[in-house]
């Protein structure tokens, strides 16, 4: 079987709070509800609805950041994560020593907002992780600071990490090291950068799962569906140039796990995403 998503224990707890919290209500003059948006005294007991201006309060913030130092043996390999979670649904992209590290393929990182102007999310509740990976590691070239930035149309923020390259003696460099240092550029094996780990969303909407892959060849992608049945392109699925699969009209029977599978000559990868379609509250 595919895998589909994080275990059902730490699912239950991010959503249970959103099932059940779904009234903003507590103590102090400001206070936040269950999906992080801050409330005023006067807003206490408003209903989250289609309606309610509180729905599209912008925020974003880093979890699961890496430290402050890491450490990778010359020759080796190295695999940085973040996650950032926000609404709109956050992007991640990485810096080494201030630049931008390229790592879409399409050469487009278009939002949710920008792809579906008219169909934006409502709620926007998202979790993004991101990896950098770091092969065959060496003094010369990968010793440096990197930076996940994380971003919505609204808010920007980062934590950066140093990577050390400790020297090993006379190590022997394996092939992929050698043509690395030779500058030609090697097979890569297909890789996920970027992926949506969990969307909330509110029924009716349109939402875009994100899937960047990297890898030479270019990777090709496929989604399946809670069912392990491969998504096609249609009126309700759409598996756009990025990697990333739109869902058009959500339900509630479309809530569960979503894999997303980019693969290459040199190899296969696979990543999760939970959907979780939401009723609104009436008004």
């Amino acid at each position: 079987m595919r895998p589909r998503t994080a275990s059902l224990i730490s699912v239950l707890v991010l959503l249970l709070p959103v099932v059940l919290g779904r009234s903003l209500v507590g103590q102090g003059a400001r206070q936040r509800n269950a999906v992080g948006l801050f409330v005023s005294k006067s807003q206490r007991g408003s209903r989250v609805g289609p309606g309610s201006n509180l729905l599209r309060k912008s925020h974003l913030k880093l979890r699961n950041t890496p430290p402050d130092v890491m450490t990778v043996a010359e020759s080796e390999s190295l695999v940085i994560e973040c996650e950032a979670g926000g609404n709109p649904p956050p992007t991640i992209h990485w810096l080494k020593n201030g630049l931008r590290i390229g790592q879409d393929l399409s050469g487009s990182e278009r939002t949710e907002e920008e792809v579906n102007p008219e169909g934006a999310p409502m709620l926007g509740l998202s979790f993004t992780r991101s990896r950098l990976f770091i092969d065959c590691a060496s003094t010369q070239y990968d010793e440096a600071e990197y930076t996940c930035v994380a971003q919505n149309p609204y808010h920007r923020i980062s934590k950066s990490t140093k990577v050390k390259v400790t020297k090993i003696g006379s190590a022997h460099s394996s092939p992929l090291c050698l043509v690395k240092k030779s500058f030609v550029p090697p097979g890569v094996p297909a890789r996920i950068t970027m992926w949506t780990h969990t969307r909330l969303e509110l029924m009716g909407s349109t939402v875009q799962l994100f899937c960047r892959p990297i890898g030479s060849p270019k990777p090709s992608v496929s989604w399946f569906g809670p069912d392990d049945t491969e998504l096609q392109n249609s009126d309700k699925y759409k598996v756009l140039e990025n990697g990333d699969l739109e869902i058009r009209n959500i339900a509630w029977n479309d809530m569960g796990g979503y894999t997303c599978t980019a693969e290459n000559s040199h190899g296969v990868d696979r990543t999760s995403t939970f959907l979780y379609p939401t009723l609104p509250d009436k008004v």
